[in-house]
């Protein structure tokens, strides 16, 4: 049995709210206001996303 290097956890959920006012939402409500960045640098191929500009309790944090 391979062992897990580490968990990786899709959460799928719409929103009316454009990319960067919904990842405003979530880092003032969930993330303790830590900021989401990288709007526009390719960070999932030819799909919009934002990452949080650090670590959350050990958590790389992408929102798309």
């Amino acid at each position: 049995m391979k062992s897990l290097k580490f968990p990786v956890v899709y959460v799928d959920f719409t929103s009316p709210d454009p990319l960067m006012m919904l990842a405003h939402k979530l880092s003032e409500q969930l993330f303790g206001g830590i900021e989401f960045i990288g709007e526009n640098s390719g960070i999932w191929d030819e799909v919009p996303a934002v990452r949080l500009a650090r670590r959350f309790l050990g958590l790389i944090t992408e929102v798309s």
